[in-house]
C-alpha cells in the first residue's frame, strides 16, 4: 500500500513505528465500524477513502453512495468541501457469490463506480422489488473495457426483511429494507448520484490523494482548453486509441471533431460540480458541462473514464446525459 510503502521500514523511528501502527489500527477499524450520525468517515485528517478523489458537489448532487460488500453496509455520504461525512448507515444485502461481478448469472454484485440513471415505481415492479428500484449503469466503461457482461444490477427494497439478515442473499443487486430503501431515495438525483461499491474499504495517505487529484484536474483542464481552442492535435491526444463513444471509435471521433472545430468560430465548455474518483489504477471524472457556440448551446452531465498509458492520461470511454438539446 502507498501509505506503508511510503516509510522505510528498517529505518523506522520509534515515532513512525507508532504513527504506523496507529494507522493500520484505524483501517481496521474503520472497516468494521457503526458510524454515529455526522461523523467525519475520514477520521484522521492524513487519510482518505479510496475512491474518492475530488468532490465539488453543490445541494443537488452533494450525496455518495457506499456499499462495503463484506460488512454488508450502505453508507450515505455527505461531501462538505471535499470533505466526506456520514449521513446514513443501513445493513444491506449483495450477491450471493463473493467477489466482482464478470458475467451474466454469477450471482455477484460488482465492484467499481456507478450512477443512478432511473428509478422503478413499486407499482410496476414486482413484489420481490419492495418499495421501489434504483436502477445502475453496470455495465460501465470500464466493465465494458474488461468484456464484463450482465444486466439489472439495482438497488431495492424487498417484502422479505429475512433476506437481509441472512446477508449476502441477492442475485447481484444491493437490497435494503423496505424503510431503508424509502430513507435511501430522499438522496438520489437521477445521472447524479454515485454509488461506490466496493469489497472493502480503504484508506490513503491525503498526500498520495493529492497528487492524483492535481494530475487528473490539470488533465481536465488541458481537455477542456484544447476544446475551447479548437486544437485538435492536443484534443485528441487526450483520447486513447481504444476510445469508443456513440459509435464511433477512436479515429472516427477525431474525424468527427475535427469537422466540428472547423465549422464554429467560437466554442466554450464550462465545467463544474467536479466529482473525481480512481478506481484502482483508472478514473472516473463526473461533471456538468455546459457547451456554447455562436449559434447552438446544450448542457448536461458527463462522465469521462480514464486510464494511463505510458504514463499519461487519457479518456477510455464517455457518456452523454443532456439536459435539453441535443448534444454534438
Amino acid at each position: 500500500m502507498e501509505m506503508i510503502s511510503s516509510l522505510t521500514l528498517g529505518k523506522m523511528s520509534n515515532r513512525n513505528l507508532l504513527v504506523l501502527v496507529l494507522v493500520l489500527l484505524s483501517i481496521v477499524s474503520a472497516q468494521s465500524a457503526t458510524f454515529e450520525y455526522g461523523t467525519r468517515f475520514n477520521e484522521n485528517e492524513l487519510f482518505a477513502p479510496l475512491p474518492f478523489l475530488h468532490l465539488d458537489c453543490n445541494k443537488s448532487s452533494e450525496y455518495l453512495f457506499l456499499v462495503e460488500k463484506r460488512s454488508q453496509s450502505f453508507f450515505v455520504l455527505k461531501a462538505v468541501d471535499s470533505t466526506l461525512f456520514v449521513e446514513k448507515q443501513y445493513v444491506c444485502s449483495t450477491g450471493k457469490v463473493r467477489g466482482d461481478k464478470t458475467v451474466v448469472g454469477d450471482l455477484k454484485t460488482p465492484e467499481g463506480i456507478y450512477f443512478i440513471r432511473d428509478e422503478k415505481d413499486k407499482q410496476r415492479l414486482a413484489p420481490i422489488y419492495g418499495a421501489g428500484a434504483f436502477v445502475l449503469d453496470y455495465p460501465n466503461g470500464f466493465d465494458k473495457m474488461k468484456k464484463k457482461n450482465g444486466y439489472g444490477i439495482w438497488i431495492h427494497g424487498t417484502d422479505e426483511p429475512e433476506r437481509i439478515q441472512n446477508s449476502n442473499d441477492t442475485k447481484g443487486c444491493v437490497v435494503l429494507e423496505n424503510s431503508d430503501f424509502n430513507d435511501v431515495s430522499q438522496y438520489v438525483t437521477i445521472d447524479q448520484t454515485p454509488v461506490v461499491i466496493v469489497d472493502e474499504i480503504y484508506f490513503r495517505n491525503q498526500n498520495f490523494v493529492e497528487a492524483d487529484k492535481l494530475e487528473i484536474i490539470n488533465f481536465l483542464q488541458k481537455w477542456k482548453k484544447s476544446w475551447e481552442n479548437q486544437n485538435i492535435g492536443t484534443f485528441i491526444e487526450c483520447y486513447s486509441k481504444q476510445f469508443h463513444f456513440d459509435g464511433m471509435n477512436y479515429y472516427a471521433y477525431k474525424a468527427y471533431k475535427n469537422r466540428l472545430f472547423k465549422q464554429y468560430n467560437d466554442i466554450s465548455v464550462d465545467l463544474y460540480n467536479i466529482q473525481i474518483f480512481k478506481d484502482d489504477v483508472n478514473y472516473v471524472a463526473n461533471f456538468y458541462q455546459d457547451y456554447s457556440t455562436e449559434n447552438y448551446k446544450d448542457s448536461g452531465i458527463k462522465q469521462l473514464y480514464i486510464i494511463k498509458e505510458n504514463d499519461s492520461f487519457k479518456i477510455v470511454r464517455e457518456v452523454w446525459n443532456e439536459n435539453k438539446a441535443t448534444s454534438e
